[in-house]
């Protein structure tokens, strides 16, 4: 049963990844040491209204609950989340109502300016680390989740120099086996977006020119890159949070129109469903519609073709075998992630803060549910880096330094409430 679908695997779809791919420098392993359920409950200081056991801060907007938050599992050695956490789930930012969403980016800056503090660098051996802010969306029922909790969260993610200097960094030339950490739709699906994406009424974002050979070369992250022309302080103003709402209405749109050329359904389909394909003279007249360029519809009728139906008996046995669920068959709703980075790192001389260079990056996986805190990047040393958790734990000195930074990042924000 399970080779009846080898041909949806990465094998199968290698065509999807660039001639280049065997120099792109991956880092296989990126160990990040875990809390103890009593680590994590003593940092709680919350009232413990909310259903999530890290909650460090609550702060309102009306009756919007936006919480600080701890993680047992982080992804970094310094490391909190920003979320709504109402008993109502909403797991997209275009879930929150405009103002929950822009109080939250500004407590995101708040983050950077936070860590650009010179006292704060030198306090909590800050400089020359490496800054990730990242949120994914995704609605997989029938397959593990990259998002923790159901709700929309952030991830304010921060390693020190020290832990970068750990990483141990290969590329696909010298160990083959790291093409199994990539999603070949992420390759396909970042030339989608950059040739049907037009960002021309945002006049604050500038898109970067998309080569796959140069982000190979220059370890840059894989997908869709936006430059900020305002830098970081963009992410306090009223234009970024209609940046964020048009990038998820956006690639919602592409995501159903690309399930009708593949299946001829406007419509998801249910848990533990998959729509049958369209046959072949049906997907040719569909994906004419979209006029694409020669090229890019030769790789996406490539897609079709090795791709197989799956009836209900056959979906039935692979329910009870995640690992080959996950691994060969196709997510069948909307997964992304939003990644706001600088490409340069934090340091005394160059606070972070005063970057001119703020980019803002989209991912579109259709296999892997892995998020953009899970499998994230270090520009300049590795486009993808899989982060590894819950082997170790950290020790009392770690956990001290953790929570004297989250200490004091919370009392930097309250002096603005």
């Amino acid at each position: 049963m399970i080779k009846s679908i080898q041909n949806k695997s990465v094998g199968k779809l290698q065509f999807l990844f660039p001639n280049n791919l065997s120099e792109m420098n991956i880092i296989e392993s990126f160990e990040v040491p875990s809390l103890t359920n009593d680590q994590l409950w003593g940092s709680h200081n919350s009232d413990k209204s909310t259903d999530f056991p890290g909650v460090l801060k609550d702060f309102w907007d009306g009756e919007n609950r936006i919480s600080v938050a701890n993680k047992r599992k982080p992804h970094a050695f310094y490391d909190l989340m920003l979320m709504e956490t109402n008993l109502i789930n909403r797991p997209s930012i275009c879930d929150l109502s405009y103002t929950t969403a822009r109080k939250i980016m500004f407590k995101t800056y708040q983050f950077v300016d936070f860590i650009s503090k010179i006292k704060n660098i030198i306090k909590f051996n800050l400089d020359n680390g490496h800054l990730h802010i990242v949120y994914n969306f995704n609605h997989l029922p029938d397959r593990t989740s990259a998002m923790s909790v159901n709700k929309f969260h952030i991830h304010l993610n921060y390693w020190p120099k020290s832990h970068l200097d750990k990483a141990k960094v290969s590329n696909i030339k010298k160990n083959e086996k790291l093409i199994n950490l990539l999603d070949p739709t992420m390759f396909l699906a970042s030339e989608i977006m950059n040739h049907m994406i037009s960002f021309e009424k945002f006049k604050f974002v500038e898109k970067k020119p998309y080569s796959i050979d140069n982000y190979i070369q220059n370890n840059s992250p894989i997908g869709l890159e936006l430059k900020l022309i305002g830098g970081w302080e963009t992410l306090k103003s009223n234009k970024f949070i209609s940046l964020l709402f048009f990038i998820h209405k956006k690639l919602m749109s592409l995501d159903l129109m690309f399930n009708y050329v593949f299946t001829g359904k406007s419509s998801y389909p249910g848990e533990w469903e998959r729509h049958q394909l369209v046959c072949p003279a049906q997907f040719e007249r569909n994906i004419e519609l979209l006029r694409l360029p020669k090229e890019l519809e030769n790789k996406i009728t490539l897609l079709h073709k090795s791709l197989k139906n799956l009836d209900y008996e056959q979906l039935k046995r692979l329910k009870s075998k995640p690992y080959f669920f996950n691994k060969h068959v196709i997510i069948k709703a909307l997964n992304y992630s939003v990644s706001i980075y600088s490409p340069y790192r934090n340091s005394l001389r160059n606070p972070i803060i005063k970057s001119d260079d703020v980019r803002l990056l989209i991912q579109v996986k259709k296999f892997s549910s892995s998020g953009g805190a899970g499998q994230t990047f270090f520009p300049g040393l590795a486009s993808l880096v899989n982060i590894e958790r819950g082997k170790t734990f950290f020790n009392s000195k770690d956990i001290k330094q953790r929570h004297e930074f989250q200490q004091d990042f919370i009392k930097f924000l309250e002096k603005y409430e």
